[in-house]
């Protein structure tokens, strides 16, 4: 974790909207914007950060609809076979273990 990512997850919600606004404040001092300039400019940064895109699509194949797959057929080992056969796979280590 970097030192910045750190010191925002310990603020609380309200601690980390002042830091911003307080930034933002020194950011434009003195800058002549309208009120329609931010609001169209926010328009523009959402649409470019919220477009859909080609290489952002991704599928997750839990456990169950793996098991599913190889136990029972039909439409879950379609959608397997159809993940293996165009995308790249990408396996990810168990997040829990199971005490012996």
């Amino acid at each position: 974790m970097r030192p910045d990512e750190y010191i925002l997850a310990v603020l609380s919600p309200e601690e980390r909207l002042d830091a911003a606004l307080r930034v933002a404040r020194e950011a434009f001092k003195g800058a002549t914007l309208t009120v329609e300039e931010v609001e169209a400019a926010v328009r523009r940064v959402r649409r470019r950060r919220y477009a859909p895109s080609a290489r952002s699509r991704s599928v997750v194949l839990d456990t169950n609809a793996l098991v599913s797959a190889f136990a029972f057929g039909g439409i879950p080992a379609r959608v397997a076979e159809d993940v293996v056969a165009q995308h790249n796979l990408a396996a990810q280590p168990p997040r829990l273990a199971h005490a012996p």
